[in-house]
């Protein structure tokens, strides 16, 4: 049985054709899973970055409750606003398809929000009160609880969701 050229000409097109087409999908399918791999690292690297700020925050906390002069704690105030910069930052990264971390957010808001406000005070030559001591200390207790939970926290990023139990 003898083909002619024509047919042997479309057979081998045809065979060129899904020879590209495999490996065009063969190709797009290594990119996507190389482009998922880079997302997950993102979404480690953040959420390490966050636990990172949590701790650096519990731990200026801590440390505030002991500050003696004005620039002591005006110093601890300005690093508190940094390391809530950074916090939310990072937590502006992670997929959060659901309200699993708002309280998370509200915390670093709070922290920053106050820490600005005890900077203005002693920059003012105002001195931190017995109720802000007791704010300090809550704080510190709450990050603490936080740290840990974020520690423990087993994200599932393949359904781009982060769930960490509430403290």
């Amino acid at each position: 049985m003898c083909l002619s050229k024509k047919k042997i000409a479309t057979v081998v097109a045809v065979v060129l054709i899904v020879l590209a087409l495999g490996g065009g999908a063969v190709y797009g399918l290594m990119e996507a899973d190389r482009y998922k791999r880079d997302l997950q690292y993102g979404y480690k690297r953040s959420l390490s970055d966050l636990g990172d700020s949590i701790g650096n925050i519990q731990t200026t906390l801590d440390k505030a409750a002991y500050a003696n002069t004005a620039t002591e704690q005006n110093g601890l105030a300005a690093k508190l606003m940094r390391e809530s910069s950074v916090a939310k930052s990072a937590l502006a990264v992670l997929p959060l398809g659901d309200n699993s971390l708002d309280n998370v957010s509200k915390f670093i808001t709070q922290v920053g929000d106050f820490s600005m406000s005890l900077s203005r005070k002693i920059s003012a030559g105002g001195a931190i009160s017995t109720q802000e001591f007791e704010t300090i200390q809550n704080l510190e207790k709450y990050s603490a609880t936080l740290s840990s939970d974020l520690e423990k926290a087993e994200p599932d990023f393949d359904l781009s969701l982060i769930h960490i139990s509430e403290p």
